[in-house]
């Protein structure tokens, strides 16, 4: 199984969600929430040995090779939720209902990736969107492979597996350059918003896929940090192991399709080319002044992506 594209995946995404949101609703928070924090200087974040299990998370779907691309009209046949039997259009309706039923809830897209399914998310629940700026610490020669995150505010996620093989000098210029990215790329795509502000809010964290986990490690300790109430991680693929750290982090983690061999996030989608600055900030500017409940934000077909 594989997804189209980026698009079909927020569908499928949003389906999923509308098993999860009403449940949730009912529930009280898991946890006092933290007060917003807004003080310099970084933060180093390890994935606790000792956190609780989630008490939610979707089931996935086992798929060892990615065989069939899922469409973003697929959604509409997976099995409804027994809260939402009877309600009218698997796309419409129902997953409307499921965004309204979860009071102040925000989708965050990871940019750029993430951005395009968070914004699918979004339009189907009925949900404000913004992005969440995080930037992965690539090994100077395998940028792929990665020894943290930062995000905004001075946040950091050290994997220590792959820094344990890297030199003090070599990491320290990798994340200058990558702190120095994040700033301009806040600035570009908020164009004015206000700082992202979560307290007593749920922030749904979408990305278009887990590798190793590290930028939606560093993305759930920057929404709470912001005072998230809850924390609600969303992503289409993901890699067992990483699933596994980030249902230890996250309250809720929302994933229909862990394979049991994972190669790359690209391996599970037919169309995964890169996503360019400007399709981040159309998409904003569509979430935030078209107010459209159903209908994709940029008025593009759902099931592509522009780069």
């Amino acid at each position: 199984m594989r997804y189209a594209d980026r698009r079909s995946a927020g569908a499928t995404l949003a389906a999923e969600l509308t098993r999860v949101l009403p449940e949730l609703a009912r529930d009280p928070a898991p946890h006092d929430a933290p007060s917003p924090q807004h003080g310099p200087g970084p933060q180093d974040v390890v994935a606790p040995h000792d956190a609780p299990t989630p008490r939610h998370a979707s089931g996935p779907h086992d798929a060892s090779s990615p065989e069939q691309a899922l469409g973003p009209d697929d959604a509409a046949q997976l099995p409804a939720a027994p809260e939402l039997a009877g309600l009218p259009g698997r796309q419409g309706a129902s997953e409307r209902e499921a965004g309204d039923n979860l009071e102040a809830a925000i989708v965050l897209g990871l940019v750029r990736g993430g951005v395009p399914v968070a914004a699918e998310v979004a339009a189907r629940l009925g949900l404000p969107l913004d992005v969440l700026v995080v930037r992965k610490l690539g090994v100077p020669w395998a940028p792929e492979v990665a020894f943290g995150a930062l995000g905004p505010g001075g946040v950091r996620v050290a994997n220590p597996e792959v820094a344990s093989h890297l030199r003090e000098p070599e990491m320290a210029a990798v994340a200058r350059r990558e702190a120095a990215e994040l700033a301009r790329r806040e600035l570009m795509y908020r164009r004015g918003r206000p700082a992202l502000r979560l307290a007593g809010r749920t922030a749904i964290v979408v990305d278009d896929g887990l590798a190793t986990g590290a930028t939606a490690r560093v993305a759930v300790a920057v929404a709470r940090r912001l005072g998230a109430a809850r924390v609600v991680l969303a992503v289409p693929v993901a890699a067992q192991d990483s699933i596994a750290v980030l249902r230890r982090e996250a309250d809720v983690v929302v994933c229909p399709l862990v394979p049991a061999q994972f190669g790359a996030v690209s391996q599970f989608y037919a169309d995964f080319r890169q996503v360019g600055d400007a399709v981040v900030i159309r998409l904003m500017a569509a979430g935030r002044t078209a107010g459209t409940r159903g209908d994709t934000p940029d008025g593009t077909t759902p099931g592509t992506v522009e780069a």
